[in-house]
C-alpha cells in the first residue's frame, strides 16, 4: 500500500544519503521506519524491484536497536505511544 507520508520521509532520507555521497561518503546509507512502502503491490517475489534505487532497509529489520540508539545521544521513545509517533531515519556516515 502507498502511502504518501511514507513516501516523503524517504524522499528527504534520500537526499540527505546524496548529500553525504557528494561530500564522498561514498558508504553512506539511509535507513527509514517501516517497510518500503512505494508500491501497492510488492513484485520483489516475481524477481526484482520495481525502485531499486529508492527502496531502504528499515533500522529494524537490520537489528538496529532504535529506542537504544536514540538514548546514546539523548533522546528518547516512549511505548506505547499516545499518539502515532513522529518517523525516525537514520543516515549512516563512513
Amino acid at each position: 500500500m502507498i502511502d504518501e507520508k511514507n513516501i516523503s520521509f524517504l524522499e528527504k532520507m534520500l537526499e540527505l544519503e546524496k548529500a553525504a555521497f557528494n561530500q564522498e561518503h561514498t558508504l553512506a546509507i539511509a535507513l527509514v521506519p517501516g517497510s518500503c512502502s512505494l508500491c501497492k503491490k510488492c513484485d520483489i517475489k516475481g524477481g526484482s524491484c520495481s525502485h531499486p534505487t529508492k527502496a531502504r532497509y528499515w533500522e529494524h529489520a537490520l537489528g538496529v536497536n532504535v529506542r537504544k540508539t536514540l538514548s546514546n545521544i539523548g533522546m528518547t521513545i516512549n511505548f506505547p505511544f499516545k499518539k502515532n509517533p513522529d518517523a525516525i531515519g537514520m543516515l549512516l556516515i563512513d
